[in-house]
């Protein structure tokens, strides 16, 4: 990738919506040092641009469509490839837990796709100065900071690694943990009570302090952050 020797920020942004695609285009084009170099619905098509394109920073959704390369490998990609190129994640994943497994892979920034797109344009500005940009995590505090270490020491990203990163969460825990780790793997509520001679009731009540621990709302959340 080529550097630009404007003093524009050039910016390249994945996004498999259309509709997201040319909304942000529009009111980037309302700055005037802001040129939106590129706009790309897959990684594939990214990668091919950046070897060739110069821009000097990237907007990145972090759920693409089913056949793609999953957020975290994506961002950890980029970061191997272009370790200078400033990131900024916008996606409707907005979950403290998997931000934080963002920032631990080598984003700068994140900005939810539920915020007010002025707030976009802000990230931008903060991420491109050199800062980073979480806003969600500094109101989290810093409980979560060990969910971003053990993203940064995640290598390629396996379901393993990923599941430890978060079930180490320093605010579970010991006997959360656990009955999050059977959970995932399969364990049901009645068959935990057994085995650790506990009441359905107290079980259920430990799974559901531990999901709204890590800021996560549902089973399907649970399961489908730990498939990365």
């Amino acid at each position: 990738m080529r550097t630009s020797n404007s003093s524009s920020l050039r910016i390249a942004l994945l996004d498999d919506h259309a509709l997201i695609r040319l909304a942000v285009e529009a009111r980037l084009s309302r700055e005037r040092d802001i040129c939106v170099a590129g706009l790309y619905r897959s990684g594939g098509e990214l990668f091919e641009s950046l070897r060739r394109d110069a821009v000097n920073f990237l907007i990145l959704d972090f759920w693409l469509a089913n056949n793609e390369i999953d957020g975290l490998r994506l961002i950890r990609s980029i970061r191997n490839h272009y370790p200078d190129l400033p990131i900024l994640v916008s996606s409707s994943e907005e979950s403290p837990a998997m931000i934080q497994l963002m920032r631990g892979s080598g984003a700068n920034g994140f900005c939810g796709k539920s915020q007010e797109i002025d707030e976009l344009v802000k990230a931008i500005r903060m991420v491109a100065s050199g800062c980073a940009y979480f806003p969600q995590l500094e109101v989290e505090g810093h409980k979560s900071r060990k969910i971003a270490e053990a993203g940064q020491l995640a290598g390629d990203s396996n379901q393993s690694i990923s599941m430890n990163a978060l079930l180490n969460h320093p605010a579970l825990s010991v006997r959360e943990q656990e009955v999050l780790r059977c959970f995932l793997d399969g364990v049901s509520v009645s068959q935990m009570a057994v085995r650790f001679s506990r009441s359905h009731k107290t079980i259920s009540a430990q799974k559901q302090a531990g999901l709204r621990k890590l800021g996560i709302g549902s089973d399907q959340e649970l399961f489908k952050m730990c498939r990365i």
